[in-house]
């Protein structure tokens, strides 16, 4: 015979294991829940870290590359210090950050032609106090060629000047001595109008420059050290390129004829972007703003006069491709904007300021620059 009160216990027990089976399930389930939105946690944040350290990292290699380019009369001028690693003399720099970040710069053969750069970010860790991130970057640098140099001119075959007031020189839009409101100013130029040449003889006349000379082996000079701000450089390393046409769909050039009966003159005057040929030497015109791509087709290109605009220091942009025969300007070369370039040569190089680009594509094919006053101004971050 059964006891009721035995019974009931049992019961009792049985629900007490269940609630405390279900309990341990569920604790169990909340803690594994826990446990990734942890681990979640940590991963993003060190995520976020280590994202954080490599803009750091490239900002370091950006200050040694300007302390190699601007310090080179002294190593360790704004705050760079010298010292040894692993019995190797080395510049090092640190530069600290408000929110705990910084980066760590080594700077081996500082005053070779070949540094070489290694930059850490430091990124502080919010998981462990005094613990860091850190990325590691490392640049090794070469030599510049003259094809890497911001020159005013650059030619695979021969320099040659005639005619009067032919110049080049420099600017920098972030210096006020050396630029008006961030514009060329002619009154105020730097020594960075400098010349390269592959092959050939370079002859000016009896112009000069502000700037340097940069000689291949194949190339010789026929220019005084009294015509050079800077020095003349005897087997340069350069290399220029072979000019390629553009791919592009090529439209005849627009003609404006301005005045009537005999009076009348016709010229090619650009207003918008595009690509053009032209067949012809007519006088051309680019208007501001305006970025235009011109395809010479004409045995002898010789147009009286060229003239960029500008307005509110907003230039045209004109690059002209001779694709065979001659070109020779020897008429009158405008280009109205302070930050326009001119760039002369016998390949495709252009710089990202150039205004007036000039580019052979038949290496075969001379460039002349004579007659009225011409000047090329080059950009410069020094």
């Amino acid at each position: 015979m059964r006891h009721p009160q035995t019974a009931h216990r049992r019961t009792r027990g049985s629900t007490l294991m269940t609630t405390l089976f279900m309990s341990v399930i569920t604790l169990s389930f909340l803690g594994s829940c826990l446990a990734v939105v942890s681990t979640r946690y940590k991963i993003t944040t060190r995520s976020r870290c280590w994202n954080a350290a490599l803009p750091l990292a490239e900002a370091g290699i950006e200050e040694a590359l300007t302390h190699i380019q601007n310090d080179t009369a002294s190593s360790t001028a704004n705050g760079w210090s010298a010292t040894t690693l692993g019995g190797l003399p080395v510049i090092v720099k640190q530069r600290n950050f408000s929110d705990g970040s910084y980066f760590y710069i080594t700077l081996y053969n500082v005053s070779s032609n070949n540094p070489i750069v290694y930059s850490t970010g430091f990124v502080p860790t919010p998981l462990q106090t005094g613990k860091y991130i850190s990325r590691t970057v490392k640049v090794a640098g070469t030599a510049a060629t003259a094809s890497q140099i911001n020159v005013a001119f650059g030619a695979i075959q021969d320099i040659q000047f005639n005619g009067k007031g032919v110049a080049a020189d420099s600017f920098n839009s972030g210096d006020p001595a050396l630029s008006t409101n961030g514009q060329y100013d002619p009154n105020k130029t730097g020594n960075n109008g400098n010349f390269g040449c592959l092959n050939g003889t370079v002859d000016f006349g009896n112009h000069s420059i502000q700037g340097n000379i940069y000689l291949a082996p194949g190339a010789q000079s026929q220019v005084s050290a009294a015509q050079v701000s800077g020095k003349i450089y005897s087997s340069a390393k350069l290399n220029f390129p072979d000019v390629v046409l553009p791919k592009a769909n090529w439209l005849a050039a627009p003609l404006t004829t301005v005045g009537s009966g005999k009076s009348a003159t016709t010229s090619h005057d650009f207003v918008l972007d595009g690509d053009y040929y032209v067949n012809d030497s007519l006088d051309i015109t680019v208007e501001p703003g305006v970025s235009v791509r011109v395809r010479v087709d004409t045995a002898k290109f010789n147009p009286g006069n060229v003239n960029i605009q500008s307005a509110a220091g907003t230039s045209g942009n004109l690059s002209v491709f001779q694709v065979s025969g001659s070109c020779t300007l020897s008429g009158k070369i405008t280009v109205d904007s302070g930050r326009a370039l001119t760039d002369w040569q016998g390949s495709a190089h252009p710089f990202k300021k150039t205004r007036l680009e000039l580019a052979v594509t038949n290496q075969n094919g001379p460039m002349r620059l004579s007659g009225g006053t011409g000047r090329a101004a080059t950009s410069s971050a020094a």
